[in-house]
């Protein structure tokens, strides 16, 4: 979708603004790319909806083809420039990792400490790429039980739990014989 990909760019601007100290308030406009990005992530693994555990793979080389480039950039960046802060090298292989976000919480970091790391917003791709693995897990597991389960040729429910009644009529010749087990 353009158009939101647009407005995410224009969200990219405020949260840059802000961070450059030209808008104060504009710290509020992660909320909305966060939520955004969410959206249009759904979207594109709705519209290619994986339907083999080969997909699900392809899907998620595709996201980390994608991300990976730039993020090594900014983490090589940032810990280069940023080397004699304490913690950066932690932040920087969390970032790498995926799991910023918990480093932040494990580590008691505030969003809003006086000396932030450079990486501290890196919890939002943590995030979404947790919750992408999670559920592309989730759809690989379905489709792998969808996969085994034997297929049923009766259910349960029609099968009568008592003989039928003996028909005294001439049996029908044409039906399949009607087997009971004990």
């Amino acid at each position: 979708m353009p158009g939101l990909d647009g407005l995410r760019g224009v969200l990219v601007l405020g949260i840059l603004a802000y961070h450059l100290g030209f808008a104060p308030a504009m710290f509020a406009t992660v909320d909305g790319f966060f939520a955004l990005s969410g959206f249009l992530i759904t979207g594109l693994l709705l519209d290619r909806t994986p339907s083999n555990v080969t997909e699900l793979t392809t899907w998620w080389g595709w996201r980390i083809r994608r991300l990976v480039p730039a993020v090594s950039v900014l983490v090589l960046t940032v810990v280069v420039v940023f080397a004699s802060t304490s913690g950066i090298a932690r932040d920087g292989f969390a970032t790498m990792t995926w799991w910023a976000n918990w480093n932040q919480i494990f580590n008691g970091t505030s969003y809003w400490a006086p000396q932030p790391s450079p990486l501290r917003h890196a919890w939002t791709l943590s995030i979404e790429e947790q919750s992408a693995a999670a559920a592309l897990e989730s759809a690989r597991a379905a489709l792998e039980a969808a996969s085994t389960e034997p297929p049923t040729t009766e259910s349960p429910a029609t099968e009568s739990p008592t003989p039928a009644p003996l028909d005294t009529a001439a049996p029908d010749t044409t039906a399949a014989p009607r087997h009971r087990c004990a």
